[in-house]
């Protein structure tokens, strides 16, 4: 007999299970009874035979493990950076990378964020001590961290600190304009609910054109509030010329979005006749 040294072994290995394979898989392909099924087993028996053959602990396409963004993600939590810190909150808090939920394991990296003067996890600290998510409910300190978040500049604890004390659940501490100035500086940074609110405010004040301007706005980056305002002010020639084709425009855009009150106050024109010679509102569109 023989003898083969073993690269020249496995190299005869090889071939000869190539050669077997291929005169298989040609059997199988040719013969017209073993397509289907039995094509899929010949190539999964192949590609185990095709392994066997290759190094030891070498896997053939297999790929990397996904746990190189969380190891990432966690040393620059550990290390102090904010971003990571609230990207952990967020990972522990909606179950990311495999990670089980975990309320209190998110509360405690949002903290560390918050410390850190990261504006977003501020107003988180506050959502979770105003809903005892992670951390026992606390409106004394919600309202703190709330504060700090506005102070920051973050345009939705603005928003909801100024709709807060508009409707007297936190005292003024900035005096009776307060609640203004913080919409006001929410809607020019851009936030649609902030303008829509500040419209408001602005149209009960007297100062009609300022507050439709306000509302349009909000209404043109799809806040479906705001579109109903608008459509009320069409419908109803409310600071603006009545247009009942541009009111029908905007109830229709508010019940795209599930405002039933919408959806009313269209059949009411349509059904009356007040719609303006508006037809064919598809409101699936």
């Amino acid at each position: 007999m023989v003898r083969l040294k073993p690269i020249r072994y496995r190299l005869y290995l090889l071939t000869t299970i190539s050669l077997v394979s291929w005169a298989v898989l040609w059997a199988t392909i040719s013969h017209p009874t073993a397509r289907g099924q039995g094509l899929a087993s010949t190539l999964q028996r192949l590609r185990g035979e095709r392994d066997k053959a290759a190094k030891p602990n070498q896997r053939i396409n297999a790929p990397p493990p996904r746990t190189d963004i969380l190891q990432t993600m966690i040393r620059a939590a550990k290390a102090g950076d904010s971003s990571a810190q609230v990207q952990m909150a967020k990972t522990y808090q909606k179950g990311l990378h495999g990670i089980k939920p975990n309320p209190e394991e998110a509360f405690k990296w949002y903290k560390a964020a918050a410390v850190a003067s990261n504006k977003e996890a501020l107003r988180e600290v506050s959502s979770c001590l105003f809903q005892g998510i992670g951390i026992r409910k606390n409106a004394t300190q919600a309202v703190q961290w709330l504060r700090a978040a506005a102070r920051r500049g973050e345009v939705q604890a603005m928003t909801q600190l100024a709709l807060m004390i508009q409707n007297k659940s936190v005292v003024a501490e900035g005096g009776p304009w307060e609640c203004q100035m913080l919409l006001a500086h929410a809607a020019e940074a851009g936030f649609a609910m902030a303008m829509r609110e500040y419209g408001k405010l602005r149209l009960e004040g007297g100062f009609v054109d300022e507050g439709i301007s306000w509302l349009l706005k909000a209404a043109t980056r799809d806040d479906p509030p705001a579109c109903m305002e608008i459509a009320r002010a069409y419908q109803l020639g409310l600071g603006v010329p009545m247009d009942p084709q541009r009111a029908v425009r905007y109830y229709t855009a508010a019940a795209n979005k599930g405002i039933e009150a919408a959806v009313v106050a269209l059949g009411d024109m349509f059904h009356h006749g007040h719609a303006g010679g508006a037809v064919g509102v598809d409101l699936r569109q």
